[in-house]
């Protein structure tokens, strides 16, 4: 969604290139069904919208900010639930 709206052509297929493993990893993230996975998607919904109010509001560097600490979050629940 964010990368649609940017228009930025180059950006929009490098993620349709990776869109495979972002699936992957997003299945991996969540879980099947269960309180956890509600929790992750609620958690998930809350910094979505986070990163898109601070690109509606032209804050390019809390949107990054915002952005890096949610890729992070999933990168260290997703490694953290394979060594589990």
């Amino acid at each position: 969604m964010i990368v649609g709206a940017s228009g930025n052509e180059t950006l929009a297929g490098m993620l349709e290139t990776v869109r495979w493993r972002i699936e992957g990893t997003r299945q991996l993230y969540l879980g099947t069904s269960g309180p956890t996975a509600l929790r992750r998607a609620h958690v998930i919904c809350e910094e979505h919208l986070a990163i898109l109010g601070a690109l509606e509001a032209g804050d390019s560097a809390r949107a990054e900010s915002l952005m890096r600490g949610h890729l992070r979050q999933i990168q260290t629940e997703t490694v953290g639930g394979i060594r589990d």
